[in-house]
């Protein structure tokens, strides 16, 4: 019987069933989504209200790439390929976004 990806610790359940500790998981999504936000935040409180939507893009688009980048080390695949589809989602995301909220007259700053 194998176990579960990664060799981690886990208890089996059942045939072929495994149950992993899931309070080392939630840890990591705790701290990848805080060091995730952290360049977008900086750029939305820091720079003048003028620039803020610019730079937030900017930044937002620079933390995909790096998050990208180290997920494709991490998992052995194409860099570029993984910081290109990053990039370009997130773009076309952030561009439909401020798009619709242009559309519907919201308020920025």
């Amino acid at each position: 019987m194998s176990g579960p990806p990664g060799g981690q610790q886990a208890r089996v359940t059942g045939p072929g069933n495994f149950r992993q500790d899931r309070c080392p998981d939630a840890g990591a999504s705790v701290a990848s989504f805080t060091t995730g936000a952290l360049l977008p935040l900086l750029a939305m409180l820091l720079p003048p209200a003028a620039v803020r939507v610019p730079v937030t893009f900017a930044a937002v688009l620079v933390a995909l790439g790096l998050a990208g980048a180290l997920s494709a080390r991490l998992g052995g695949s194409s860099v570029r390929r993984a910081v290109l589809r990053l990039v370009i989602g997130g773009a076309l995301g952030l561009a439909f976004t401020y798009g619709v909220g242009h559309l519907f007259g919201t308020a920025i700053g």
